[in-house]
């Protein structure tokens, strides 16, 4: 999995959530990484890992997660100018 998602998850969870439900997800999953490099590929299931976690500890739905999560991708994407990728 590339770092640029793996990346966004954690900004998302960070900003959206709070640093501490970052830090308890961290702890449970034995998460020594501070942060990912965008252009890097890490362990294939960790985003899966992180959000079923993250959405445990939130109590909330799937798609509600993913969904805010996906909003949060497409603004990091713009961010980094990938906005052409994103168009129709």
């Amino acid at each position: 999995m590339y770092g640029l998602i793996i990346q966004n998850l954690v900004e998302f969870i960070r900003n959206i959530h709070g640093i501490d439900l970052w830090r308890e997800i961290k702890e449970k999953l034995d998460i020594k990484e501070v942060d990912y490099t965008y252009n890097d590929v890490y362990q294939e299931g960790l985003v899966g890992k992180i959000g079923k976690l993250a959405i445990k500890q939130l109590n909330t739905k799937d798609d509600e997660f993913y969904e805010g999560m996906g909003r949060s991708f497409v603004a990091l994407a713009v961010e980094l100018g990938y906005e052409m990728m994103l168009q129709e």
